[in-house]
């Protein structure tokens, strides 16, 4: 199988400040054939106009929420493997190359895990991203996906469909996942596919905003009718929240002069 050529789907929602960044890590890794698709969703700031600038094709969706402008672009996308990126994803050199040898070898579904770089603890952060992912695969008997950076074969997230609610308030990437394992299909999990990510839904709001985000992942399992690990996950977020407060409540002092930005990657 020759390179897969990708489409690229960027959901986003007043992400000026972060766009730059995220497009120029990914297009030298473009190959011929590949897309570029910047979903607006409702943006009052220059996200379009820099999206255009990058050479992206930007689409508008007026439905307010990530999972909607994240279908849109899927459904509007020409090529037949998906790469879901936030606009605050900074990707390796090597991520996308990375991506095309899985599908060539069979893959559905890939997924990896994450760096945050806007923290102080940079090592404690990416391990405590990497201990969730093996506590969600315990969890849901596999591994999930991550929003902020996965790749998907169109049919395979067609084949989905059926089981995804679209509610707000929930990890849609987790309940892909959840999805993806219900109908016996592989996420394949590739520790070296580490993307370079904001920890905006913890250091760049209020403490109480941090936990709630937390809760997401047992209403996820409770909205698909797993509710005993509903509350599996709810004691393993409870752990995490009593963990990692001491280092939010540092993350928020160190940062308190820093400009704060509303928009969080859970919600648009």
């Amino acid at each position: 199988m020759k390179d897969a050529n990708l489409s690229l789907v960027i959901p986003c929602y007043n992400e000026q400040a972060y766009l730059p960044a995220c497009l120029s890590a990914i297009i030298p890794q473009l190959l011929p054939g590949d897309e570029l698709i910047v979903v607006d969703n409702n943006s009052t700031d220059k996200t379009s106009q820099l999206a255009t600038k990058y050479g992206a094709k930007v689409i508008q969706e007026q439905r307010q929420g990530q999972v909607f402008a994240q279908d849109t672009g899927f459904k509007t996308a020409i090529n037949q493997f998906l790469v879901r990126l936030d606009a605050d994803t900074i990707l390796p050199g090597d991520w996308l190359a990375r991506v095309r040898q899985h599908f060539a070898q069979g893959a559905l579904a890939v997924s990896g895990p994450a760096r945050p770089r806007d923290v102080q603890f940079q090592r404690l952060s990416q391990f405590m991203v990497h201990l969730s992912f093996y506590s969600f695969r315990l969890i849901i008997g596999g591994f999930p996906m991550f929003g902020s950076a996965y790749a998907i074969r169109k049919t395979t997230w067609q084949t989905c469909q059926p089981g995804l609610h679209r509610l707000p308030n929930i990890w849609e990437d987790m309940e892909l996942g959840i999805v993806l394992h219900k109908l016996g299909l592989q996420v394949v999990y590739d520790k070296q596919l580490v993307a370079s990510v904001s920890a905006r839904n913890v250091v760049g709001v209020s403490y109480w905003r941090a936990v709630g985000y937390q809760l997401y992942a047992p209403r996820t399992l409770a909205v698909n009718r797993m509710y005993f690990r509903a509350c599996m996950s709810f004691i393993e977020r409870l752990l995490v929240v009593i963990v990692a407060t001491p280092i939010i409540l540092i993350e928020h002092l160190l940062n308190k002069t820093k400009p704060s930005h509303k928009q969080t990657k859970g919600r648009l």
